[in-house]
């Protein structure tokens, strides 16, 4: 099954691993402490202070996009030998990487750009293995199929890195490429 995909089916919940090993399993139906008869519950006083709510981490409401630029390329934790594979993805659609925004999410954490739709000054957003979940858009999107959404094309492609040495991949990338910038 496809990484991305799995990705954005569970990037919302909590994954639980149950371990395959049944010798060491309780039964969950038994109390693990028993209450004895002799205490009775009108003698005991409770003493227990409420439970402290435990702090969440605050996604800000949107980082400080300018865009420069009509096309936006998402990556997480570019390296140099994905940053010339980018290079030439790009300059076989005649464009050049200082002609788009590149956002590497590794530099800048989980943050928000929902106000890219309201601004109206970006026209394509290019993803490359990044959910736009981690951005804070709710915009599910299928691998190398385009959509638009507010006037903003999105495209979803698998992360460079997963691409560099898969035949099919590219194929499928060049595809989308063709549609997404013409």
């Amino acid at each position: 099954m496809d990484k991305s995909f799995l990705q954005y089916l569970f990037s919302e919940d909590i994954i639980y691993k149950i371990p395959a090993n049944t010798e060491n399993k309780q039964d969950l139906t038994v109390p693990v402490v028993k209450v004895s008869e002799e205490i009775q519950p009108e003698k005991v006083q409770k003493t227990v202070a409420p439970p402290t709510p435990a702090p969440v981490a605050s996604v800000p409401d949107f980082i400080p996009y300018n865009p420069k630029n009509q096309v936006l390329i998402l990556v997480d934790n570019i390296n140099q030998e994905e940053m010339e594979l980018l290079g030439k993805i790009l300059g076989a659609v005649q464009l050049q990487i200082n002609q788009v925004d590149l956002l590497d999410l590794s530099k800048v954490g989980d943050t928000s750009l929902k106000n890219i739709l309201t601004q109206k000054s970006l026209r394509q957003l290019l993803t490359f293995g990044v959910s736009l979940f981690r951005i804070q858009l709710e915009i599910p999107l299928t691998p190398y199929q385009i959509r638009e959404v507010q006037g903003v094309r999105f495209l979803y492609s698998d992360a460079l890195g997963e691409i560099k040495d898969d035949v099919t991949r590219k194929k499928a990338l060049w595809s989308a490429m063709k549609a997404f910038f013409a």
